[in-house]
């Protein structure tokens, strides 16, 4: 509700207010009041754009305080010390809360007394000045609270940022502890996920804005009677207290808009978009492209290799951060490591035909012995450091017989990411001329067949599910829109 008061209702308030008091009903005048309110939103909005989380007090943060590292303290202690910390930021953050609100009620006071000096004169000798400075005097005061709402903004985020970071604080000392987040003897007896909210209702800083609020609304509910002609605000009350609802409800949506927006310590950090990645120069090796999710925190604490033979079984003990900032428990992950890979999906153009591969695949044969003769693209395992390119090029030759041209790189990607640390790199190219059968190496045990078909027809058997090898799906895929495909 806060932000469609921010965006939408504030802004329509006062579009409608201007239409009303300007072109039906110009004898009231509020012109004055329209334009500040106009200004006054226009302000507001460019704290929320410019400053994000405004700026804040200028005090210094309480010096942390120093541990023994001779001793080798018990975690009793750091909790102490930690516990100490935190009392004097919160300390600190709410004897700056309590400065600010009096010094906004003393200001309040001056310029109240300035009005009643103001007035007090007009008794003795009439002035012309009097209306126009007690509405200046309002109107500055209005605009004062602002910057002393922003203020209170700010503390209030500088208080979630301490408790998160002095959060993180105690999740390492459990990390290295050996303790879990729930061990009955824990020391630490508030998590990440007890702390209230930034713009948690009922808090001090929370009363405090609706004080500083509720005065500026007041202020500016003055200057919409002092606009009215004289004895107007007997029949048109509604007026003042339409100005008041306004100015009081924006700077309520305010403390909500500025705190849940832009938090002041996020719990889940910013996935970033993946470019995409341009074809590699001929001989020059594939380098991983950048992750999709930022780097997070990963804590191995045993690692050893259980099976080693064709491929290696790898087993760890760990811990990772999750989506709230917190590590899990220690937990066991395996990794199948066979290597990184790579195929190509041949085209020959001239006959419109997929150049494809069928084989006899022993773990397919597990799942199901109807479907253990898999229709692929060429592929092979990279051995060390070789480049992917020179392996398609060979692996075209053994499989097929056929020399390989206009090599494209498509993507790369893992195939089965819960289970094993392989890489496939995919590419599509042309075939030129047939220089031997193929059919794979004998000395590898490589027993397969060359598979020519239509185009259209290697997207009928895809769609039928008769080929279901993961690597030539995407390649058919990521190729299709290049292709024209006839019915």
């Amino acid at each position: 509700m806060s932000r469609i008061v921010f965006a939408y209702l504030s802004p329509a308030f006062i579009l409608l207010a201007g239409l009303l008091f300007v072109l039906i009903l110009p004898f009231y005048r509020q012109h004055l009041l329209i334009d500040f309110c106009v200004i006054y939103y226009a302000m507001v909005r460019f704290s929320r754009w410019r400053f994000g989380p405004p700026v804040g007090l200028s005090s210094s943060p309480p010096a942390p305080l120093e541990i023994n590292r001779k001793a080798g303290r018990p975690l009793r202690e750091i909790a102490l010390c930690e516990y100490e910390y935190i009392r004097e930021t919160m300390a600190q953050a709410m004897n700056d809360r309590h400065l600010l609100v009096n010094y906004f009620l003393l200001i309040t006071g001056l310029m109240i007394a300035a009005i009643g000096v103001v007035h007090s004169q007009e008794g003795m000798h009439y002035s012309p000045y009097t209306r126009p400075i007690t509405i200046t005097i309002c109107l500055l005061l209005s605009l004062v609270a602002w910057i002393y709402l922003l203020k209170i903004i700010r503390l209030r985020q500088a208080w979630c940022e301490s408790s998160v970071a002095m959060n993180r604080l105690k999740q390492f000392f459990l990390v290295n502890a050996g303790l879990s987040d729930e061990h009955p003897g824990s020391p630490f007896l508030w998590k990440s996920k007890t702390l209230p909210r930034p713009a948690k209702k009922g808090n001090l800083y929370h009363l405090s804005f609706i004080l500083i609020s509720f005065i500026a609304a007041v202020a500016v509910a003055f200057v919409s009677v002092l606009q009215l002609p004289p004895g107007g605000w007997q029949h048109a009350f509604w007026i003042p207290l339409l100005f008041f609802g306004h100015h009081f409800f924006l700077q309520l949506s305010a403390y909500d808009t500025f705190l849940e927006d832009k938090p002041a310590a996020p719990t889940r950090r910013e996935q970033v978009q993946r470019e995409p990645v341009p074809p590699p120069p001929a001989g020059q090796p594939v380098t991983p492209a950048a992750p999709i999710l930022t780097p997070r925190q990963v804590i191995i604490h045993q690692q050893e290799t259980v099976y080693r033979n064709f491929f290696e079984i790898q087993k760890a003990t760990l811990q990772y951060e999750k989506f709230d900032g917190q590590l899990t428990p220690r937990v066991q992950r395996f990794n199948c490591a066979r290597g990184h890979s790579a195929g190509i999906l041949l085209l020959a153009p001239a006959e419109n035909q997929f150049i494809l591969v069928e084989q006899f695949r022993y773990p397919a044969f597990v799942f199901d012995p109807h479907k253990s003769w898999l229709i692929e693209i060429v592929a092979g395992v990279l051995e060390g450091q070789e480049n992917p390119l020179t392996l398609v090029r060979r692996e075209a030759f053994e499989e097929t017989g056929y020399e390989v041209n206009n090599i494209e790189f498509l993507t790369e990607f893992f195939p089965s990411p819960g289970g094993s640390s392989e890489r496939i790199y995919l590419f599509f190219g042309t075939v030129g001329r047939k220089l031997a059968a193929g059919g794979g190496l004998s000395s590898e045990s490589e027993y397969l067949r060359v598979l020519p078909l239509p185009v259209a027809q290697a997207y009928e058997l895809a769609a039928q599910g008769i080929i279901h090898d993961a690597k030539t799906l995407l390649a058919l895929h990521l190729v299709r829109p290049r292709l024209s495909i006839s019915s």
